[in-house]
């Protein structure tokens, strides 16, 4: 499983509606709505979670992944200390490990480092 910040995972796009969403993985295994409204379905053994939320047209708006076998950039961060996952993306990136701390420092070309499309 292959992570792409800004866009999602694998070929599981943000924006796609649950019925999309649904179609490239399955029937979930639980589904619930949260108190603001949002539709969240959960896959038990992808071990992720997806949100469809209601102020963007009910398309997903987030992922969560606790997935160990998930990459980003080619790395698995799960497991990893919150220094060892920012001086990862900060080599991947070109930046300083404090640059994370505010991502609006980043100039347009390090933060597409971060939004990539896949493939």
């Amino acid at each position: 499983m292959e992570l792409y910040i800004g866009k999602g995972i694998d070929s599981l796009i943000f924006g796609v509606t649950e019925n999309e969403a649904q179609k490239l993985l399955g029937s979930p295994d639980k589904s619930y709505f949260t108190d603001s409204g949002c539709k969240r379905i959960q896959y038990n053994e992808l071990e992720i979670e997806l949100s469809f939320e209601p102020e963007s047209d009910n398309r997903l708006g987030w992922l969560e992944v606790h997935n160990k076998e998930a990459k980003l950039f080619g790395s698995s961060l799960i497991g990893l200390s919150e220094k060892t996952a920012v001086e990862l993306l900060s080599s991947v990136m070109g930046v300083r490990s404090s640059d994370f701390s505010d991502l609006t420092s980043l100039s347009a070309s390090q933060r597409s480092v971060l939004t990539r499309s896949p493939g």
